[in-house]
């Protein structure tokens, strides 16, 4: 019979070679899942990518390797402009001038997603003070979504007019 090894135990058959390759996505990719046509061999596979997927996840597709092998695709996400991503939650830097600091204002800011929403800054805020936006952030799997923080950066003016350093000295007095 030929196939028993020592002691009467069958030898497996040798496992088809698994393949790899890479596919980079951007971030609002990942909020919505996208697709990808992936050169393996011989072969263009037709790839999902789900929402939520991280950076440096592996993907697994079963026997679409040459000779039946599996196929794992390592998943890059890009660097993003402005948002910088922990878990499901989003933080982006907000630049407030030292007026709308002091004084308060009504700013506008951008998710991922593209929806514009008014944020009000209390008079007084504090440089590096974070505000929630709830549920702002990605949705990932079958879980609420996370949150967007927005840290208040200050701008310091670096020059000052004759009246505005009086103005200063008169406050600071």
């Amino acid at each position: 019979f030929g196939t028993a090894g020592p002691r009467g135990a069958r030898r497996r058959a040798p496992r088809p070679p698994d393949a790899t390759a890479d596919a980079t996505i951007s971030l609002e990719e990942v909020q919505r899942g996208t697709e990808r046509h992936l050169e393996i061999g011989e072969t263009t596979l037709e790839v999902k990518i789900p929402p939520g997927v991280r950076d440096g996840q592996k993907i697994r597709l079963s026997g679409k390797a040459e000779g039946g092998g599996n196929v794992y695709i390592t998943v890059g996400v890009t660097r993003h402009p402005v948002f910088t991503r922990d878990n499901a939650d989003l933080s982006m830097d907000l630049a407030l001038s030292l007026g709308e600091a002091l004084l308060g204002a009504e700013v506008h800011i951008t998710t991922l997603s593209g929806k514009r929403l008014a944020l009000t800054i209390p008079p007084g805020t504090q440089p590096g003070t974070k505000m929630r936006l709830k549920g702002m952030g990605l949705a990932v799997g079958a879980k609420e979504a996370g949150d967007q923080y927005v840290e208040i950066k200050v701008t310091i003016p670096t020059t000052l007019t004759e009246n505005q350093k009086r103005l200063l000295d008169e406050w600071e007095g």
